[in-house]
């Protein structure tokens, strides 16, 4: 095997080397999650939501104006839900709710759906809501057309997690009026019979993270099956404590919705993690002020012994190039001039003249 020795060759073969190892690095690593939406609250969402293409879960910002899910606005986002907001309108697609349905999330069965121009026949008897409810808050929606054949769907099996959209589909209607969501129910005073909420115009959407539970040690891990069948979870830290519970986002700590620098500095608020961030950066800040105090001193001190140099230089160059002229005799001759300066300084006119002209070419 005959090996050629050329340089230029060499150099595009390791160039083209290097290309390639860096483009194959940039595509194995993950892009960054962008968490912040400008001038909607002032903390960053968290873990596992984001706005950009490296999020687990990628919400919609509009900054200025919110947080969507497709065209719906999200009213909240707790460790297992997202209530999205679904104002009662009519002649909207029913292909419209399919914009609820993503990869890692998708309406719960606590949901009603309204329907409108079911042609089915099927009676709609599938969720129960009250007349004086529906007539309130579902017939006052402009370009409605009066006993428009107004239809509900709900899930009744016990075990379903999710509602499932070719369900809804399957029941021949044409427009998506609206939703009431069920808030689940919570113990109210050790009461036997827990209230249950109903919010008119609210879809709660479930979410998850795909696999096997990658939570924090101090948070508890629920199982999720997804509507297409396949296994998630959610974290949620233990109860005192706050974070998202991710192992993969900032886990669970100790502390309190109430911080104050002396809290926060002595680590009870914030996390250990949070805690060493924080000397870490008091630190490098410290220290940057301290290089720039020593740089300005450094430049300050240069800028006056250059300036003293000069001016040294300025004073030698004068006394070394200063020139007496002559003067004639006659023009110091004059008796007038004479009588004053003499009557002045008490000098004779040549001595005085030559004291003045040494004093305007700057010598002493």
């Amino acid at each position: 095997m005959k090996i050629i020795n050329n340089p230029i060759l060499s150099f595009i073969s390791i160039f083209a080397l290097s290309v390639l190892l860096a483009n194959t690095s940039h595509a194995s690593t993950p892009s960054p999650c962008n968490r912040s939406c400008p001038g909607v609250g002032t903390d960053l969402i968290q873990y596992p939501f984001g706005f950009s293409p490296g999020c687990e879960i990628r919400l919609k910002c509009t900054p200025h104006t919110g947080i969507f899910i497709g065209e719906f606005p999200i009213q909240t986002i707790t460790p297992d839900s997202i209530r999205v907001t679904l104002q009662s309108r009519c002649n909207r697609p029913l292909q419209t709710l399919s914009q609820l349905y993503g990869p890692r999330y998708a309406p719960t069965s606590r949901n009603a759906i309204l329907l409108q121009n079911c042609t089915d026949g099927q009676p709609s008897s599938s969720c129960e809501i009250p007349n004086i409810l529906v007539k309130a808050r579902f017939d006052a929606p402009p370009n409605c057309s009066s006993n428009s054949s107004l239809s509900c769907y709900a899930e009744t099996g016990k075990d379903v997690q999710f509602l499932d959209f070719e369900r809804v589909k399957r029941r021949d209607c044409k427009f998506l009026l609206s939703s009431i969501s069920a808030s689940p129910p919570q113990l109210l005073n050790n009461s036997a019979a827990p209230p249950l909420f109903l919010e008119v115009e609210v879809v709660e959407l479930g979410w998850w993270l795909e696999g096997t539970c990658g939570c924090h040690k101090n948070a508890n891990c629920t199982t999720v099956v997804s509507p297409n069948g396949t296994q998630g979870f959610t974290c949620k830290c233990n109860n005192g404590l706050l974070g998202d519970g991710y192992v993969a986002g900032s886990g669970c700590w100790k502390g309190s919705l109430v911080c104050n620098p002396a809290k926060y500095l002595s680590g009870q608020c914030g996390g250990k993690t949070r805690f060493i961030v924080l000397i870490g950066a008091v630190f490098v800040g410290a220290s940057l002020m301290i290089s720039l105090a020593l740089i300005c001193c450094f430049i300050r001190r240069q800028s006056k012994l250059k300036a003293r140099h000069c001016t040294n230089a300025f004073y030698l160059k004068l006394q070394a190039t200063a020139t007496f002229p002559s003067i004639p005799t006659k023009k110091l001759r004059n008796p007038q001039m004479a009588s004053q300066r003499n009557k002045g300084w008490g000098r004779e006119p040549t001595e005085l003249f030559m004291q003045e002209n040494s004093m305007m070419n700057g010598l002493p």
